[in-house]
C-alpha cells in the first residue's frame, strides 16, 4: 500500500485525501453535467500544478530559499511537439501555457498590491497524533502579518468549504496556533483574490473520523 508521506518508517495519508471524504455537490453536479470533465479536471491539474512551482520558484531566488522539485503527473503533453494539423494535444498544451501565463501575469499584479516574504516554502508537516500529513506551501508573512497560506487555482473561493479545514490542519501539524490562515486565489478567467480563513479543525476532525471509519486500511501505519 502506498502513501505519499512516509516519515520515520510511518506511512501517512494526505490531508487532502481525508478532506476527499466530504461531499461537494457542486462538483458533483458539474461532473455530471460536463462530458470532458475528467478531462478539464486534469489539466486544471496540470496548471495548478506549474503555477505552484513557478511562483515557488521565483520565491525561492528573490529569497535565497532551497528551490523544490518540480512533478507533473503528464509531462508529456507539455512537452508535445508536433506539425499534425489540429492537434488534440497540440491544442492542450497550448491551452494549459495560456492558462499558466495569464495567471501568473495575475500574480505580478498581486505582488505589486501586496508583500510576500517566505521563511519557509513546500514544508512537509505532519502529525504522529492524529495521524495525518501535508505540505504547506508558504509559511512567512503576508503584508507584515504571521501566516500559512496556500495557492489555489479555482475559480472561486466559495467553490470550496474545505480550504479552513485544510488550513487548520496544516497549522495543528505545524506547531504555531498564532499564525494566520490565508488563501490566495489565482484564475485565468477571475483574477485574484487574497482571503484570510476561519479556523475550521472541527470540519477537519469530523472528515478524519469519516475517513478512518470508511477506509481503516489508510490510516498511520508503520511501512
Amino acid at each position: 500500500m502506498k502513501f505519499r508521506y512516509v516519515i520515520e518508517g510511518i506511512g501517512y495519508p494526505s490531508v487532502t485525501e481525508i478532506l476527499g471524504v466530504i461531499e461537494k455537490p457542486g462538483l458533483k453536479k458539474w461532473k455530471e453535467n460536463t462530458p470532458d470533465s475528467e478531462f478539464i479536471s486534469r489539466d486544471r491539474a496540470t496548471v495548478g500544478t506549474i503555477v505552484h512551482w513557478r511562483i515557488g520558484r521565483l520565491l525561492a531566488l528573490k529569497h535565497s530559499l532551497p528551490l523544490q522539485a518540480f512533478h507533473v503527473d503528464d509531462l508529456s503533453v507539455i512537452n508535445h511537439k508536433c506539425d499534425t494539423p489540429n492537434c488534440y494535444n497540440c491544442a492542450r498544451r497550448d491551452k494549459i501555457n495560456l492558462s499558466v501565463n495569464t495567471i501568473m501575469s495575475y500574480y505580478d499584479d498581486f505582488t505589486q498590491a501586496h508583500t510576500l516574504l517566505p521563511v519557509q516554502l513546500e514544508k512537509t508537516v505532519y502529525s504522529p497524533e492524529y495521524g495525518y500529513a501535508g505540505t504547506l506551501d508558504f509559511i512567512g508573512y503576508v503584508d507584515d502579518a504571521p501566516c500559512i497560506l496556500d495557492f489555489k487555482t479555482a475559480k472561486m473561493i466559495s467553490n470550496d468549504s474545505t480550504y479552513g479545514a485544510q488550513l487548520s490542519a496544516y497549522r495543528k501539524a505545524f506547531g504555531d496556533g498564532g499564525k494566520r490562515l490565508f488563501i490566495l486565489r489565482l484564475n485565468d478567467e477571475t483574477g485574484y483574490e487574497l482571503r484570510e480563513m476561519i479556523d475550521d479543525w472541527e470540519m477537519f476532525l469530523t472528515a478524519l473520523n469519516t475517513f478512518k471509519e470508511k477506509f481503516p486500511e489508510r490510516q498511520a501505519q508503520k511501512i
